[in-house]
């Protein structure tokens, strides 16, 4: 927990001395327009990077086991750990 709280607050004080950079840069009749960029770019950012990260765990492993498989068989499908199988077969064993 104390090593999250010290990511969490590297994190925070970078963020804002980011802002403050860019702030410093720009005239204040730019403030609006350069906070939807910024704004934007990192909210594409949020978007695209755990997108990529997940596209990234959907790779096939071959010999792996699926633990959502029953009896211990090879899984199939190319998706990975969560799969719609997995998902289905989970469902069905509850």
């Amino acid at each position: 927990m104390t090593f999250l709280q010290f990511n969490y607050g590297v994190v925070t004080s970078t963020e804002v001395a980011y802002f403050s950079y860019i702030y410093s840069m720009i005239s204040p009749e730019h403030y609006q327009r350069a906070t939807g960029f910024i704004r934007s770019a990192m909210l594409t950012g949020f978007t695209f990077g755990p997108t990529l990260g997940a596209a990234g765990l959907q790779e096939e492993r071959p010999g792996v086991t699926d633990p959502g498989v029953t009896g211990g068989q090879k899984a199939e499908s190319k998706a990975g750990w969560c799969s719609r199988e997995s998902l289905r077969l989970a469902g069905r064993q509850m």
